[in-house]
């Protein structure tokens, strides 16, 4: 699994009672499905205590690290090899 997060109730709580009940459900959804994972992809540091929060074992949580693109490889020249590959 890849796990983004899911926003935490009490921050939606306020204005938006109705969003704040599918976050709290979300989060009960994620804590049954616990046993069907042999590993997980955390996208944060903070993701990953999230998960651990909800009894994942930490052990097999792997955080990706970010991935920036410069504007620079924007400007470089697509390889025509990736091209033919992926581009009908």
């Amino acid at each position: 699994m890849v796990y983004y997060n899911i926003t935490p109730p009490d921050m939606t709580g306020d204005y938006d009672t109705g969003l704040a009940s599918g976050c709290a459900w979300g989060y009960q959804q994620m804590e049954t499905m616990r046993q069907w994972f042999d590993g997980i992809i955390a996208m944060s540091v903070y993701n990953k205590r999230d998960l651990v929060r909800m009894g994942y074992p930490a052990d097999r949580i792997w955080v990706m690290t970010a991935y920036f693109i410069t504007f620079a490889d924007y400007r470089k020249k697509p390889s025509v090899q990736v091209l033919k590959d992926y581009i009908s």
